[in-house]
């Protein structure tokens, strides 16, 4: 299978840092390449498809390959370091990945566009992260509801204040 990641193993940004025989490069920046599908596939079709010979598009491109080499970068020097304490290192793999999920955010918000992508079909998605699904009950009578009545009469629904009316002596306290 083709690789789809926005990057190449040669932009890894781990200079001379030493990683052991056993680490895939190459699958860190797969990996990577998949989260940021995972994040951006909220608003545009992914595996995204730029090219840095198109002008428009060259700004976009760089954008993608930098996320993709930060992000795999942070991870692999993580991985590396894992063993030892060299906490500088720790550091400088931490700051890779979050810059590069500040970047994800910031394209996933909207703040930020990826000119030549395509955005993805959102018909019929909540849009608001704060949107849930409302539940009712449809039973003729709630026992929920009745506890609440004796509580405060005249109310049959939740306590819009979310506490409990004063007043009212709670058991066991």
């Amino acid at each position: 299978m083709a690789s789809t990641a926005y990057c190449q193993v040669g932009d890894l940004l781990i200079g001379d840092i030493p990683t052991p025989a056993y680490i895939d490069k190459q699958k860190f920046v797969d990996d990577a390449a998949d989260e940021m599908d995972s994040w951006l596939g909220a608003r545009y079709v992914t595996p995204i498809v730029l090219s840095t010979s198109v002008p428009t598009q060259r700004p976009s491109a760089l954008m993608l390959k930098r996320i993709n080499a930060h992000l795999a970068s942070g991870r692999l020097i993580l991985s590396a370091a894992a063993g030892g304490e060299d906490t500088d290192l720790h550091r400088y793999g931490w700051q890779l990945i979050n810059d590069a999920l500040a970047a994800l955010r910031s394209l996933v918000s909207g703040e930020t566009l990826i000119v030549g992508g395509t955005p993805a079909d959102t018909t019929g998605l909540a849009t608001d992260a704060g949107s849930l699904p409302v539940i009712t009950n449809g039973d003729p009578y709630s026992q929920v509801d009745g506890f609440y009545e004796v509580l405060t009469p005249g109310q049959t629904s939740v306590n819009p204040a979310g506490y409990w009316p004063l007043g009212l002596p709670v058991r066991g306290r």
